[in-house]
């Protein structure tokens, strides 16, 4: 089962959240879309050392992996399918009891399966308006810890940097 407790050490926590401030930093300095996401997702997965991260990237007709660690082969999503809706309506969830709650409920059946082989525990939200630009399936930490509410919130603004820096191209 999942940890309650998180015993993450003082000393790890400060060097996630020094990763996350060097991380916003340097966000400015890629030179387009995908190296925005690779350099998040580069920097997520060695942060919180995740069993796997799958960042997808819109295009005109789907969502589409720009970035893949930990798992095999990712799929593409539709871009007008059950889970782009759900997406649309969240600007950040990266809480698993809220994504497990409120959206995967929404998705189709091939969906939730997709999501389910990528060993996505959640996903966050990339992007503003109708339609999100990007989303970051997160996988769980190797540790076994569970994200804290303050990873959760590192995470959501973290988000919301990604998505200023995206709206540049």
């Amino acid at each position: 089962g999942t940890r309650v407790v998180d015993p993450i050490t003082e000393g790890q926590r400060y060097l996630v959240e020094q990763g996350i401030q060097q991380l916003m930093r340097e966000l400015p300095t890629a030179s387009s879309r995908d190296a925005v996401l690779t350099l998040l997702g580069e920097r997520l997965f060695v942060l919180w050392s995740m069993e796997n991260c799958v960042i997808y990237s819109a295009s005109a007709s789907q969502y589409v992996p720009v970035f893949v660690r930990g798992s095999s082969t990712p799929p593409v999503f539709a871009a007008h399918g059950p889970l782009a809706e759900a997406l649309q309506t969240r600007t950040a969830t990266a809480d698993i009891e809220r994504w497990q709650r409120t959206v995967r409920a929404s998705l189709s059946r091939s969906e939730r399966e997709e999501l389910e082989n990528l060993r996505a525990d959640a996903v966050l939200t990339i992007g503003r308006g109708d339609a999100p630009t990007a989303f970051l399936c997160r996988g769980r930490k190797t540790s076994g810890d569970v994200y804290t509410p303050t990873d959760i919130a590192l995470l959501s603004s973290l988000g919301k940097r990604v998505s200023q820096e995206l709206s540049r191209f």
